[in-house]
């Protein structure tokens, strides 16, 4: 995504340069339909808890929950489990034996709260694309 969001920010600094954005209400960076999008994914790692009490990371694995055009894989979903957010000690503790559900975050949930996200960054990078312009006009 980061990529993409470059080549769109390249794409305004021309459309300011050829005067086709004067910066105005009538053209909205933050939601342009030509603006280029790309997948997306986090690493997860996976713990092991040893007998002698350390803790083995395995390799992460690449999770892709939004593909090329900005669409949700919908066989994809973040699963937080309790124990990764309180303390060992507490867990291994009688008063810490608990089933806890954990916390499934869909990948459609991911992909609209990225689009929001990317709407408003676009919002102000475009003012700060503006002043860029302008200074160096």
């Amino acid at each position: 995504m980061y990529l993409a969001e470059r080549k769109n920010e390249d794409e305004l600094r021309r459309m300011y340069r050829r005067g086709e954005v004067k910066g105005d209400v009538s053209y909205s960076y933050s939601k342009d339909e030509s603006n280029q999008t790309s997948s997306a994914s986090i690493l997860v790692w996976r713990v092991e808890k040893m007998e002698d009490g350390t803790v083995k990371v395995g390799e992460p694995e690449e999770m892709i929950f939004r593909d090329s055009e900005g669409n949700a894989i919908q066989s994809e979903s973040l699963s937080l489990s309790f124990k990764d957010f309180i303390c060992t000690s507490i867990m291994d503790s009688d008063e810490g034996k608990l089933e806890a559900p954990s916390l499934e975050i869909s990948s459609g949930t991911l992909c609209r709260t990225i689009q929001t996200l990317l709407e408003e960054y676009r919002e102000q990078r475009a003012r700060v694309k503006m002043v860029d312009i302008k200074k160096w006009a």
